[in-house]
């Protein structure tokens, strides 16, 4: 079995956040935006479970907590929500390697909440790669852009992330 295909899945994304305004309120948004979303009759065999894990504590010390590490595990996709907050966050960083080593690069997708891709993308983001006909390349990563702080905007980014994971399905 690749990497990233197991039917054990209990989520469907792990959203990565921060957890200050308004990286958090982002996220809550994209969290009840896929746990509301009617799955349509041709894609409930796909496997889509309408179920996204969204931790609500901000973790202090130590290593990931067991049950984030369960929730990384047991999910099909990350989305990463990006702002100029991101790099502050050392547990970001480790939640994507995390997605990274257990599932590969394919199923992370980003949110753009502020500043340039360049400056808020961390490392872990940038070096993504795609495997094709047996060869390795770096991943373009593109985004779901939301830096217009508009809440029609806001609404069209999370909803064209919910259509790219509809899509991949």
């Amino acid at each position: 079995m690749a990497k990233g295909e197991s039917t054990d899945y209990k989520y469907d994304v792990f959203i990565s956040y921060r957890h200050v305004r308004p990286d958090a309120d982002i996220a809550r948004s994209l969290h009840r935006l896929l746990e509301t979303f009617p799955i349509p009759k041709s894609l409930r065999s796909s496997g889509w479970l309408g179920r996204s894990f969204l931790d609500r504590e901000e973790l202090t010390a130590g290593d990931l907590t067991d049950s984030i590490r369960g929730g990384i595990g047991r999910s099909r996709y990350l989305i990463s929500v990006c702002s100029r907050r991101t790099r502050f966050s050392p547990w970001r960083l480790k939640e994507i390697e995390l997605f990274r080593s257990l599932h590969g690069d394919e199923r992370i997708l980003v949110l753009l909440l502020e500043g340039e891709p360049e400056e808020v993308f961390p490392e872990a983001l940038k070096s993504l790669k795609r495997s094709k006909e047996g060869e390795e390349r770096r991943r373009e990563l593109l985004a779901a852009d939301i830096r217009k702080n508009e809440e029609k905007t806001l609404r069209n980014a999370l909803c064209a992330i919910r259509d790219t994971l509809l899509w991949h399905l």
